[in-house]
């Protein structure tokens, strides 16, 4: 559908440069979201700092039209590549469908940035956001532990 490329076009088009700026000094971590997906990603943020990733899955920002592709079964070659590499490296609750997993391990050509940070820097963080007129979405948390898993 027209609107949904438009939406991906515009989608990869955002530059990260400004969000990066705005949180450069409060994260603990950050990186840009690409051909590794969301949860391969977080796997590595974890990993480094030796540390557990919890995302709400409902949480995630969705491109219009991205489940109704997965309801039909158009997916990618790369998130089953992602899938393969992550398996017993991510643990997704049964709860969360498999369409939803199929998006979380898509690799993206140009998504958003991934970043923790501290819980006393978060409303700071939303505020400018908000006045730089710049998408936040608040999609997991960071607990001790190791690892990466998602919640429906």
């Amino acid at each position: 559908m027209p609107e949904h490329l438009q939406a991906a076009v515009e989608s990869m088009t955002r530059l990260n440069r400004h969000p990066s700026h705005i949180v450069r000094e409060t994260a603990h971590a950050m990186t840009d979201v690409t051909g590794y997906s969301i949860l391969g990603h977080a796997y590595e943020m974890a990993a480094a700092g030796n540390v557990s990733i919890r995302f709400t899955a409902s949480a995630v920002p969705l491109l219009p039209g991205a489940l109704d592709y997965a309801f039909k079964g158009i997916t990618t070659g790369g998130g089953a590549r992602n899938r393969n590499y992550l398996d017993g490296k991510v643990e997704i609750s049964p709860e969360v469908t498999e369409e939803t997993q199929h998006i979380l391990y898509d690799p993206q050509t140009s998504g958003g940035l991934l970043f923790a940070m501290p819980p006393a820097a978060i409303s700071e963080a939303e505020s400018a956001f908000e006045r730089a007129g710049l998408p936040l979405w608040r999609v997991g948390e960071v607990h001790e532990g190791r690892g990466v898993t998602v919640v429906p």
